[in-house]
């Protein structure tokens, strides 16, 4: 199982089975440390989470990263590995162009992930949580893991 995390604002997630199929989506509100780590607890899911880039909100920025941490840290003593995935990695995978405006970045997301699962509901949140866990599924030998080994090593 694989736990696909758009941290912001809101939180998108997708719970994918060992198959690539996604059995679960959507959006939490708020930063529910131990609901989020239940979900991978739960389903002895490894963890892919889209990195934080400082934009505007310092605030913002350090609540995820914090977020992101905890996750990360909780899924690798628990045996599984984390995969984090930037932006520009899904958005190139899924023919995005460098520079593209974000909002033709997430109308084109949302068209990708419709055009592989069908006509379902969706936000942009589940929208890029979908498309993070579908890259890691299609990438996944080519991403370096992060696990109990390797947690703290330099990775430049």
């Amino acid at each position: 199982m694989l736990l696909s995390i758009d941290p912001g604002k809101t939180i998108g997630y997708a719970l994918f089975d060992n198959d690539g199929m996604v059995v679960e989506y959507g959006k939490k509100t708020d930063y529910d440390l131990e609901e989020l780590y239940s979900m991978i607890r739960d389903n002895k899911a490894d963890l892919a989470i889209e990195t934080q880039f400082l934009k505007n909100n310092l605030h913002t920025f350090e609540k995820l990263v914090n977020l992101r941490t905890a996750l990360e840290i909780l899924t690798v003593i628990q045996g599984n590995v984390v995969y984090r995935v930037y932006p520009i990695q899904w958005q190139r995978w899924i023919g995005i162009k460098h520079k593209t405006k974000r909002s033709e970045v997430k109308r084109l997301a949302k068209e990708y992930v419709k055009n592989a699962l069908g006509d379902i509901i969706l936000t942009q949140d589940t929208v890029d949580a979908i498309v993070i866990g579908m890259y890691v599924f299609a990438n996944y030998n080519r991403i370096p893991v992060l696990d109990k080994d390797n947690y703290f090593e330099d990775r430049r």
